[in-house]
This record gives C-alpha cells, sequence and structure tokens, in this order.
C-alpha cells in the first residue's frame, strides 16, 4: 500500500501488530493525521492477493474498490482484496482492527467471496461482533499467542468466524426470517466445532438442534450450497491448514486426515488434489527447513 497522511502534517499512526501463521492482525488508531492507502497495479504485481477484514471501531473509514464506495460506522466491516487496485480513507481520531486472511483459505467455504468485496458488515451482524469479540479478547491482549497448537486453533476460529460473518445470511433473512439466519448460522457454528467425527449427517446436526433434516437442505439451498458441500469443504480447510503448517510438518497425512473428519484416506486425497491441485504431500513444509514456530510479539510503531 501507498500511505500519506490526510491532513497537511507529518504522517503519524500508531499500531500493534500480531502475525499467526495463515492470519495478520493490525490495531491501529489515528491520533492526528488520519490517512489515505491506495494499492496501485504495480504494487498488486509485487503483492500479495490475501482478502483484508476492516473492522472500524471508532470514527470514520471509507473503502473504495471493485467501482464500489463505502463509508463505515463504527462496529461495521468491510472486506478488500490485495489483488484489485484501490483505496482506504481513515478520518482522524479513527481506531480499527484489520484482518489480513490468505484467498485461498476461504474460497473453499465461501465460493463467492469476491462477491462480498467492498460489501459492509451491519454492526447488528451476531457473527461480526462474535468475531470482534474474540479478536479484542485473544489477539488484542498483552499476551500474544505463542503455542503452534494454540495458535493454529485460534486462526482456525478466526477463519470459521469470518466465514460466518461474510455468509449469505441476508438472503435467508429475506424468504424465511431471521430465526432462520440465526439457525444456520448455529449450524454451521455446530458443524465446524465437530469436523473430526466422521459420522457427522443431517440428521444428527437435525436431531441436536430440534429440526428436520429437510429444513437443513432447504436452509443450505438459500446459500446455493449444500450440508455435504459444507463440510467437505470445511474439513479440507482444516487439514490445509495443518498440512501448510511448518510447526506441524512431523504430523502424518493419515492422522490429519482422520482428525478433520475424513474416513478413507484416498477419498481424502482425492478431494484434496481436486480442490487444491496438489497431493496432500506435495504442499508440506520442506522437511529440512529450519523454522521459528512461535508468533511475533506486538510491537508498536
Amino acid at each position: 500500500m501507498d500511505w500519506s497522511a490526510l491532513l497537511d502534517r507529518p504522517f503519524q499512526q500508531r499500531a500493534i501488530v500480531r502475525g499467526l501463521p495463515g492470519l495478520g492482525v493490525v490495531i491501529g488508531t489515528q491520533t492526528s493525521t488520519g490517512f489515505v492507502a491506495r494499492r496501485t497495479s504495480e504494487l498488486i504485481t509485487a503483492g500479495t492477493d490475501d482478502l483484508v477484514l476492516t473492522i472500524l471501531q471508532t470514527g470514520r473509514f471509507m473503502q473504495r474498490q471493485l467501482g464500489r464506495e463505502t463509508e463505515l460506522a463504527p462496529g461495521e466491516a468491510i472486506l478488500g482484496s490485495g489483488s484489485d487496485v484501490g483505496e482506504v480513507m481513515l478520518q482522524p481520531n479513527s481506531s480499527f482492527v484489520a484482518l489480513s486472511l490468505p484467498r485461498h483459505a476461504m474460497i473453499p467455504v465461501l465460493a463467492y467471496i469476491q462477491d462480498r468485496v467492498g460489501a459492509s458488515l451491519p454492526a447488528s451482524s451476531e457473527p461480526l461482533r462474535l468475531l470482534t469479540s474474540y479478536v479484542s479478547n485473544v489477539l488484542c491482549g498483552a499476551a500474544p499467542v505463542t503455542s503452534p497448537i494454540l495458535q493454529q486453533r485460534v486462526v482456525s476460529h478466526v477463519y470459521d468466524l469470518v466465514a460466518l460473518a461474510l455468509s449469505r445470511s441476508p438472503g435467508i433473512n429475506s424468504l424465511h426470517g431471521g430465526t432462520a439466519a440465526a439457525r444456520l448460522n448455529a449450524i454451521k457454528s455446530d458443524i465446524l466445532a465437530h469436523l473430526g467425527d466422521g459420522s457427522l449427517s443431517e440428521s444428527m446436526i437435525a436431531s441436536r438442534h430440534g429440526i428436520t433434516a429437510r429444513y437443513i437442505r432447504l436452509l443450505f439451498q438459500v446459500e446455493e450450497t449444500t450440508f455435504s458441500d459444507f463440510v467437505r469443504n470445511a474439513r479440507l480447510v482444516r487439514a490445509h491448514r495443518i498440512l501448510t503448517d511448518p510447526c506441524l510438518s512431523e504430523r502424518t497425512i493419515t492422522s490429519i486426515a482422520y482428525e478433520v473428519g475424513f474416513c478413507d484416506l484416498s477419498h481424502f486425497n482425492r478431494l484434496f488434489r481436486k480442490t487444491y491441485g496438489a497431493r496432500p504431500s506435495e504442499i508440506r513444509p520442506c522437511k529440512g527447513a529450519r523454522v521459528l514456530c512461535s508468533t511475533r510479539p506486538g510491537e508498536e510503531r
């Protein structure tokens, strides 16, 4: 990004940066100048195609990208794309939290992720409130998360909450009412919490939530997907996170496949290759690589 002060004063920014495998977090406060940050075509060529979810805490924030101009109110959020030209503007005396997420980690769960770029998420969104609370309590505190296993779980939780916040629940609200939207979010949370159960099924989830399996199918149809697709893709995403984590390189592919809920290793291998274009063994970090398995401490700059 090309950064510049919004006011005719020396650029000033205070921020805390956290880095976890597959997740970047910036907690920023502007005290006097505000800023404009632009992503040009040259920066896209040399940069990343990560997705950035910005949550405005106080003040005013505006984003221009893909022909959309959106201004946020406190508590609202917006998704930005690192692979598209755009700019953001933060007014003086404003604060925000920005989450940087790999695009490949979100696509299997949200095939329509590009459609969500530039769309604001309302402060009334329950998944967004849960995400904001989780990030504030776990990632914005003074003590960083240093355990590799805890880091993996924290990143997984953030991915899951982002996916819920960005899901097309508004469509459910208009077709079936707010109760259905809340129910689908609860079903998704239940699925994500029990991915490792190879016997997970529509009937099992329906029984736990006091509804019919057919109703579950209807809820997922509104989002143009199915229960089976959601479960399969969520398992593949979780497996990919573990396989690409250098700190977990000693884990066997078989144990990872079973941990995320696949009961047939050959079936897992076929689905993984179809989704990611490579076998599980081909995306693993080099065994000879030296890796420091700890998060970067919070730093102010």
